[in-house]
């Protein structure tokens, strides 16, 4: 049975999403199932370069935002991933556009959820990037924890976050559990009430899933998410450690394709050039 893996992006982070796939494709020798999403005028463009590329022949199919998904925030794509894909049932895994994937993306699939818990992902608190980041890992910070729909669920202001744009779920357990309804009502919520905390970094996409998923989640092996590399453009880790890493996530401000990042040449090896040249990275010695 193919992977199937959900990537959401736009034409500002198409680069991104190019190159999540092809190091995807280039990091296993199993079948895999692209589950893509973009706005309507961004998939001819998805669509005419992976014709052109070495891609051509990756499993894929590619859908529209819907209407819930802002402009300019293709993450929110989470948060509807049933309205966009309403067949996929079983295991999924969710990837933000700014991943690079090293490891068998088999071996992540195959990791088991226990029993009480709804998807695996990789907390902050409990991260060696922890330590680049600056951003606070605690709900405290990310969640409106005196909002009046939040403060009856007891809700332990030091707990730990967890990221939301790279993680395993079973999409038949979270329909059954009716998961995206419960996401989507959050995020309707915040429509017209303030459920994000004073983190500049969150959003109400990122709350709904801390809410619908807290006490609830299991931790991502460490080498699966070595994330906040586009936190700034220096880290403390090595090259060797980098290269040892199975998933790599540039989430933060500094992304590879668009300004000076670090550890820009393990992302730039695995993007595959536009051949219409309509898309150009960013050249760290141009």
């Amino acid at each position: 049975e193919s992977v199937k893996v959900a990537i959401s992006g736009d034409s500002s982070s198409l680069m991104g999403v190019m190159a999540t796939i092809n190091s995807i494709v280039q990091s296993t020798k199993h079948p895999v199932y692209f589950l893509l999403t973009l706005p309507l005028k961004t998939i001819p463009d998805l669509r005419d370069w992976i014709r052109k590329s070495p891609l051509l022949h990756v499993n894929y199919v590619v859908r529209p935002h819907v209407a819930g998904i802002p402009y300019g925030k293709p993450q929110y794509a989470k948060i509807y991933i049933d309205k966009i894909f309403p067949e996929i049932e079983g295991m999924f895994i969710y990837l933000g556009n700014d991943v690079i994937v090293q490891g068998d993306i088999q071996e992540l699939i195959n990791l088991e959820i226990p029993v009480g818990y709804k998807g695996l992902f990789s907390e902050d608190c409990n991260s060696a990037s922890k330590r680049i980041s600056y951003s606070k890992p605690f709900y405290s910070a990310h969640v409106s924890l005196k909002h009046s729909k939040i403060s009856s669920s007891a809700i332990k202001p030091e707990a730990c976050t967890f990221n939301t744009d790279v993680f395993v779920g079973n999409m038949t357990q979270w329909k059954n559990e009716k998961i995206f309804s419960q996401l989507q009502q959050w995020v309707n919520i915040s429509h017209s009430e303030n459920i994000v905390g004073m983190e500049l970094t969150a959003d109400s996409a990122e709350v709904a899933y801390l809410l619908v998923f807290y006490h609830k989640i299991k931790t991502l092996p460490h080498m699966w998410h070595i994330g906040e590399l586009g936190a700034r453009t220096g880290t403390g880790y090595s090259k060797q450690f980098i290269s040892s890493a199975k998933l790599l996530h540039w989430n933060g401000h500094y992304k590879p394709w668009a300004r000076r990042s670090a550890f820009y040449d393990a992302w730039h090896k695995h993007y595959p050039p536009d051949p219409s040249l309509k898309y150009r990275p960013f050249r760290r010695y141009a």
